[in-house]
């Protein structure tokens, strides 16, 4: 045969956009979404609604955008890869996939879109899309009228995929998302059987109460860079700056010679800021917290959960891959060397220019950047030498803040009117007062009139509320050396008298929590002159909680154990565990970890796996051991419908509804992790207690009490008792 030359063409098999640019792009649901929210904001929407309160029927994602023209629907839906956006900096997308992602939601798609006065309707499924030859022969129906609705999308997104959406974890997700845009709202609406999560810290917020701020700023110009660098020792609005301390200029001048060497890449990724915040807290030095509702417990749980390690930010919107991710290994070298800042304590954000995208490119999958470029390569290794400069900075950074903290501070009493009480002086301050909790609240009476006499107050004792059950010594607040008379005499102590906030005398200064409300004002009294000082004590409180409990005993909302020896030891145990959840002391989150380790060990061993037990013989089948037990027992279930129909009876799940959903959860996850894994996996924060985070140990105890529930309704259904728990 004579050589023949001829031209083929590509064809693309409709696959490639419900799966690989769809369900398999990503695992990372907030990824999803977040795809969705450039949209919105490209389309200038000021709102965008994440609905996930019909979940698992359906989720609808709306936004009050400028919708989409009938003339771009093509390009925009149908074209995958488009370069739509590509030529325009100032929107957010690019490679033209990011709507395909939503096929790792469900099957179906609808979309309605409304722009200056013209709806347009079309809905995609992967069925009919699949029965194509080729993208290229799917036809999908398009239907556009007038309307005189305002303009937006909606996407309905049906027959869904996932079996669980994390709501907390997405919503965290989703809260640092946008560097810096009060102009634009995202809305999640949850089940109704779920709460939604307690109120999250903003960056601006929570970063207040951090004790080290470091900036860098990296301009460049035709001929050169310029590099500025800012770093204070801070509590609130008090600042130190570290630029004289040991080895400071040494260390930026081997940042700008880093630069000056690499100019020729790092140029290419243009102008960088980067700012970090660390919330270091000196054991002695716990200033920064100025009321009982801000705590090291609350900067933890409601910012550095989520917002924690160094995220990067562009074109104002972040790149998933970073923060938490500690892609930097700043754990590792703080767990070596305690002066260096650790990513579990740190926020930071670095913004990059937009036209970096050209180098520092994203992954397809939008899971990171592209680590294979040198531009990478040398983007990291610069942001290193910046954390080289913040290391030095937090090694020396205490005595910056003992020097904030020991500031004098002068505070000159006042003659009260006369025959004003100690309990109206009391009751007016107590009123007036919002600062640290310890304060002066004093001001000038309307003459303006002050005693020539100096009262120095403490310092190093305006830390946070004073524990339960510990009583104070009130003199202790008061700098006894520094203090003095108007002729200059040091006062003593025999000097003073104290009245708390109803005007009763506190004996021998000596006060304690049960003698007073949980904030109360002191009056100091010197009897040698017609004079008198307030400040305010505030006392930590039992039950003074945001959080609710781990296993909800009291009324039996979910779950009820029937009474027996086990289930009495369980609910003990419980009982003690909500306890020290609820006191916000994440110092216990070892223990409770361990002790639900307990509790599946022993419902698994003194239950489920003896040989005479009901529920080791079913079938003939032994259960195994561990966690293997679990799964096996899964497995009998779920094989079972007349036996899950018995055990629905004896949990009281008459509604067909939850009756799915509480077997739905039994079911073993995409990537094959069983229920069984997914606890053993939780129970690993007992090894690893770095990894018990929040949302692990709620997750831990929710799996927890459905093995319990399931156990106890297999046990009782075998044993053949009428009465059992309700669910």
């Amino acid at each position: 045969m004579a050589p023949e030359i001829s031209t083929r063409n590509f064809s693309v098999a409709p696959n490639v956009l419900t799966e690989l640019l769809g369900s398999n792009l990503t695992e990372n649901l907030s990824i999803v979404f977040a795809e969705q929210i450039k949209n919105a904001k490209d389309a200038k929407a000021s709102e965008i609604t994440i609905d996930l309160s019909q979940f698992p029927e359906q989720i609808t994602i709306s936004d009050d955008g400028e919708g989409i023209k009938p003339e771009d629907i093509s390009e925009t839906w149908f074209r995958a890869g488009t370069n739509f956006k590509t030529n325009n900096p100032s929107l957010l997308g690019g490679k033209g996939i990011g709507r395909f992602t939503l096929f790792a939601l469900g099957n179906s798609i609808e979309v309605h879109t409304i722009s200056t006065g013209i709806e347009t309707h079309f809905k995609l499924l992967k069925s009919e899309l699949e029965t194509a030859t080729s993208v290229e022969n799917a036809n999908i129906h398009v239907l556009t009228f007038s309307s005189n609705k305002k303009n937006g999308t909606i996407l309905t997104i049906k027959d869904i995929l996932p079996e669980v959406i994390h709501i907390d974890e997405l919503r965290k997700n989703l809260t640092n998302l946008l560097l810096d845009d009060t102009n634009f709202e995202i809305n999640i609406l949850s089940p109704d059987s779920e709460k939604d999560s307690t109120n999250l810290m903003s960056f601006s917020e929570a970063t207040r109460y951090a004790t080290l701020e470091s900036t860098f700023n990296l301009t460049w110009d035709e001929q050169s860079f310029t590099l500025k660098h800012l770093a204070y020792a801070k509590i609130l609005d008090e600042k130190e700056t570290m630029t004289d301390i040991i080895g400071y200029n040494e260390t930026l001048s081997k940042i700008k010679n880093y630069i000056k060497k690499q100019q020729a890449e790092l140029r290419k990724i243009g102008d960088i800021t980067f700012k970090l915040f660390n919330f270091y807290e000196p054991s002695n030095l716990q200033l920064q917290y100025e009321n009982s509702s801000v705590t090291p417990s609350k900067i933890t749980k409601d910012f550095l959960s989520y917002d924690a390690g160094i995220n990067i930010y562009r074109n104002n919107f972040k790149l998933f891959g970073y923060g938490l991710e500690d892609w930097l290994a700043l754990e590792n070298a703080a767990r070596n060397n305690s002066k260096k800042i650790s990513n579990t304590r740190s926020a930071g954000q670095i913004v990059l220019a937009n036209s970096s995208s050209q180098y520092l490119t994203e992954k397809t999958n939008r899971e990171g950047l592209q680590t294979t470029k040198k531009s990478f390569e040398e983007f990291k290794n610069l942001i290193n030498e910046f954390i080289v400069q913040v290391n030095l900075e937090r090694s020396q950074v205490k005595a910056k803040l003992e020097k904030i903290a020991l500031k004098p501070k002068t505070v000159m009493s006042t003659q009260p009117d006369v025959g004003t009480s100690t309990k109206e002086i009391a009751q007016k301050t107590s009123k007036e007062t919002n600062g640290p909790s310890f304060t002066s609240s004093i001001k000038p009476t309307e003459s303006g009139h002050t005693l020539p006499f100096q009262i120095k107050l403490r310092r190093s004792k305006i830390a946070k509320p004073i524990p339960c059950f510990k009583s104070v010594n009130l003199l202790d607040y008061i700098d006894l050396e520094r203090s003095h008379s108007s002729s200059g005499e040091r006062l003593d102590s025999s000097d003073f008298t104290f009245y708390e906030s109803e005007g009763n005398e506190v004996l021998n200064g000596q006060l304690s929590e049960r003698d007073v409300p949980q904030s109360t004002c002191i009056v100091v009294k010197y009897p040698k002159g017609n004079w008198s000082d307030t400040f305010i004590l505030r006392f930590e409180k039992n039950g003074k909680t945001s959080k609710s409990e781990l296993f909800p005993l009291k009324n039996g909302k979910y779950f009820k154990l029937q009474s027996n020896e086990t289930n009495d030891f369980f609910r003990t145990i419980m009982m003690q565990l909500n306890a020290l959840w609820v006191s916000n002391d994440t110092s216990f989150n070892y223990v409770i970890s361990a002790a639900m380790r307990s509790i599946t060990d022993v419902e698994i061993e003194e239950r489920l796996r003896p040989e005479n037990s009901e529920a080791n013989k079913f079938q003939n089948k032994s259960l195994g051991s561990g966690f293997q037990a679990i799964d096996s027992l899964i497995s009998q279930v779920r094989g079972d419908k007349e036996l899950q129909n018995k055990i629905s009876n004896e949990l009281g799940l008459t509604n067909s509804d939850r009756k799915d959903n509480f077997f739905r959860a039994f079911i073993p996850m995409s990537d094959g992790i069983t229920f069984g894994d997914q606890l053993k996996i939780g129970h690993s924060g007992a090894h690893n207690p770095a990894s018990l985070t929040e949302s692990r140990i709620k997750d831990l105890a929710k799996n927890t009490i459905l093995f319990l529930e399931l156990s106890e309704g297999f046990i009782n259904v075998l044993k053949g008792e009428s009465s059992s728990p309700k669910r």
